[in-house]
């Protein structure tokens, strides 16, 4: 079984109404994440859960949840596509709000298994260097395209504005393609 991890509530360590009556209408189990701060449900049917869920690292997007993403490519290949504009109400801090395209992305990485628990800020070093050498994506295996994404993802928590320079600096749009020549190939050895 591969554990989810519900992102609703992760500060107080309390289990989501929500995520509660989804797994009790599944018959799955609810548990307290062994660092006790998330509340856990066990599947194996990782979709049905909710949302927003972080997956282990063993768990693999099927290849739907992979198209899911990789229909984000044609928007993010595009020059013309602006994906957060800068809000400045008066008296406040300016913020981006993303649009409506990158808000879909965002949920869809999660809603499809792309975003998993690992150590993203130890990772990080490892994550700059694929930024900054694009060449270095056309050999990246499926783990790395997943820590990626979920690097830049937790990343925006931080650093506002993360995701959409990283779609304006054409990265996204080269990770997202790398993630297709993997799920082609795999569909030719499949068949």
């Amino acid at each position: 079984m591969t554990g989810v991890l519900c992102l609703a509530h992760r500060c107080s360590g309390a289990t989501p109404v929500a995520l509660r009556e989804s797994c009790a209408t599944l018959g799955v189990p609810i548990e307290r994440d062994p660092r006790g701060a998330l509340p856990r449900a066990e599947s194996p049917n990782l979709q049905t859960i909710g949302p927003i869920m972080i997956v282990s690292e063993d768990y693999i997007p099927t290849p739907t949840q992979t198209d899911a993403l990789l229909a984000f490519l044609p928007t993010f290949e595009n020059r013309e596509f602006v994906p957060s504009r800068l809000e400045s109400p008066p008296g406040m801090t300016p913020y981006h709000v993303f649009a409506d395209e990158l808000t879909q992305f965002h949920r869809a990485v999660y809603e499809n298994g792309f975003v998993f628990q690992f150590d993203w800020r130890a990772w990080q070093e490892d994550a700059i260097r694929y930024c900054e050498q694009p060449e270095l994506l056309v050999s990246a295996d499926f783990e790395t395209l997943r820590k990626l994404i979920t690097f830049h993802v937790r990343a925006e928590r931080y650093v506002e504005g993360h995701l959409p320079r990283q779609v304006e600096s054409g990265h996204l749009a080269a990770l997202l393609r790398r993630l297709r020549e993997l799920r082609n190939f795999a569909e030719c050895v499949a068949q």
